[in-house]
């Protein structure tokens, strides 16, 4: 019986988890993940998402969130995949997450 289990379970397709993989269909790093993580949970976008502002900001729209990330705050994404960091258990007062890191391939 265990056998037969063992068998059917490695039948099933496994699963990975969307911020386990980059733009690039590799395994995202851990040295990306842990230089922001902490906390936070990468998020992978595509430059459709993201937005330069006149002021220099960026307006990210990720999911059912829309950031607005100051240009201080823009870090260049080592893999070239552009990428968010934030926790949904870390929330602003108005209710969208913090982000603690925002990588990006400055190919605006």
């Amino acid at each position: 019986m265990i056998r037969r289990l063992a068998i059917i379970l490695s039948f099933l397709p496994t699963c990975t988890a969307a911020h386990d993989i980059g733009c690039d269909h590799k395994p995202v790093p851990d040295n990306i993940k842990l230089s922001c993580c902490g906390p936070a949970d990468y998020h992978l976008l595509d430059m459709g998402q993201i937005t330069e502002n006149p002021d220099g900001s960026y307006k990210v729209t990720n999911d059912k969130y829309t950031f607005t990330i100051p240009a201080a705050k823009a870090e260049p994404a080592p893999d070239g995949c552009p990428a968010i960091f934030y926790s949904e258990a870390m929330k602003g007062a108005d209710g969208i997450p913090i982000v603690f890191c925002f990588m990006i391939p400055f190919t605006l």
